[in-house]
């Protein structure tokens, strides 16, 4: 948060805490569609989104 507001030495307590609300609100979105977009990448276009354990290791080269 330092990085992207420059330590925000300008805010007061109350604008410092709202900063940082909004910047975990953002960085939890982010994280979101990360999630979403990896979950696309492993199930493809499985219609229930799920893919076994023994497919999931298949594609990561780990055979049993």
């Amino acid at each position: 948060m330092l990085a992207e507001y420059g330590g925000a030495a300008w805010a007061d307590d109350q604008a410092a805490t709202q900063l940082l609300a909004a910047w975990l609100r953002r960085k939890q979105f982010e994280a979101r569609l990360i999630a979403v977009e990896v979950g696309k990448l492993f199930a493809g276009d499985r219609a229930d989104g799920r893919v076994s354990g023994a497919e999931l290791l298949s594609m990561a080269g780990v055979t049993l």
